[in-house]
């Protein structure tokens, strides 16, 4: 996969500016109903993993990025936990066993832009699905994510970094409605106690908003079959209009 965000250049800061917990319990409850082997796909420096393990769920972790996974491993190896931690591309997912819990969190699948791409991750992922397996994938609703097409602006916010001074991240970003992109990038300032500026940095990001219909096709295509489909965290169903998130229950079609 083409890294549309590579993720690297950030993985050391990544924890300081990146505090969201909003989906936490969701995945905590659906994980441990569905109890069995739980594959995380995407998942990054921890976030969602460590919540999980605390809980001893049997956990699998893929990401594509090694500076990420760094951070994970520590975090695994300082917890005492034991977690299966595996640098893989998603789109050419392969694992030696299958699973009774896939999920993508905090909508990572956009992050796969190219049509071909998509077809062939949900592919793999339904062939890692074990009998009576479950997936999730959470995408954010292009109705009210997208704002409309042009220019967008934004500050994330200014965090408190390890020592002492703070991180101030902003954004800029273009979506074309047409093709569903998001171009831009993130800039990361980088102040020491004082205020005084004491370093930059730039990532760009590319993703694509999916829309209702077009993941259902895709997932379709791959052999899979919504569930339901949540609005938010909260099991609200799903509103076109409304919905911040498009959450996904899926599991593989039947042969």
């Amino acid at each position: 996969m083409v890294r549309s965000i590579d993720f690297g250049k950030v993985a050391d800061i990544y924890d300081t500016y990146v505090r969201a917990d909003f989906d936490i319990e969701f995945w905590l409850g659906e994980a441990c109903r569905k109890g069995g082997r739980v594959l995380e796909l995407t998942a990054g420096t921890g976030r969602v993993s460590i919540p999980l393990l605390k809980a001893g769920v049997d956990l699998t972790c893929v990401d594509y990025c090694p500076e990420m996974l760094a951070i994970l491993k520590r975090k695994v190896s300082d917890g005492g936990f034991l977690c299966n931690i595996i640098e893989m591309d998603i789109t050419e997912l392969s694992l030696p066993i299958q699973y009774d819990f896939i999920f993508i969190p905090f909508n990572s699948f956009s992050e796969i832009i190219d049509r071909k791409s998509q077809r062939r991750t949900l592919a793999h992922i339904k062939h890692h699905l074990g009998e009576g397996g479950v997936f999730f994938s959470t995408l954010r609703n292009p109705a009210v994510r997208s704002g409309g097409t042009g220019e967008k602006f934004g500050n994330l916010g200014t965090f408190v970094s390890a020592d002492g001074g703070t991180l101030t991240v902003t954004f800029e970003s273009r979506y074309e409605k047409a093709s569903g992109l998001v171009h831009g990038f993130q800039l990361y300032d980088f102040r020491d106690k004082c205020g005084k500026p004491v370093g930059m940095r730039k990532m760009e990001i590319n993703f694509r908003l999916l829309s209702k219909d077009e993941f259902e096709q895709l997932a379709l295509d791959a052999g899979l079959e919504v569930v339901d489909l949540y609005g938010n965290y909260d099991y609200a169903k799903f509103k076109d209009s409304e919905s911040p998130f498009m959450i996904w229950r899926m599991k593989a079609i039947q042969n």
